[in-house]
């Protein structure tokens, strides 16, 4: 539901199949997007929880190949204070999964790093995959948390006018 709500905001979106679900094995996955099409200009690089992790270290390695990155409910686990590459962090008020470590990393953000906390949201609804161990509840619908969430990125990546690179657990496909 999230990526199809962003499309629905003109951005196209990729989604990777990572290895065991889990995008930190595989961080450097967008570079077979990348490399591979030829008609975008600008590319985003996004994900939720590991997914965002994976998409700072991405960032930190390959910086010449992406214009932002956008973490959702995630830590930065790059060091990318030094860039010059825009991020934003959205993520909810009653996320208890990425606990003490969300404000721990935050100076591995580069300093102009966007910050949204959304009232009453917490780690798993940013996903579709129902209740995750150590979240919180959340006290606003899953539907809601991902509008409020996709409306705040899209018009943030409008900042920039430019297309958007997804980084996710999940199949690889295109959506549009």
């Amino acid at each position: 539901p999230f990526l199809a709500e962003l499309c629905n905001h003109g951005y196209t979106c990729y989604v990777f199949k990572m290895p065991y679900n889990l995008a930190l094995l595989a961080p450097n996955s967008a570079n077979d997007i990348i490399d591979s099409v030829t008609d975008h200009d600008y590319w985003y690089i996004s994900g939720h929880s590991a997914g965002g992790a994976a998409a700072t270290m991405y960032a930190k390695d390959y910086s010449e190949k992406v214009d932002g990155v956008i973490v959702i409910s995630s830590t930065t686990r790059a060091d990318i204070s030094d860039i010059s590459i825009p991020l934003v962090s959205v993520y909810g008020e009653l996320d208890t999964v990425i606990g003490s470590s969300y404000n721990k990393n935050l100076p591995h953000n580069p300093e102009d790093t966007e910050i949204y906390c959304i009232k009453g949201a917490n780690h798993a609804n940013f996903g579709d995959y129902g209740k995750q161990m150590l979240d919180s509840e959340a006290t606003i619908t899953a539907d809601k948390q991902r509008k409020d969430a996709v409306e705040y990125i899209a018009d943030w990546i409008s900042l920039f006018g430019r297309d958007l690179v997804y980084l996710l657990d999940s199949l690889m496909q295109k959506i549009k």
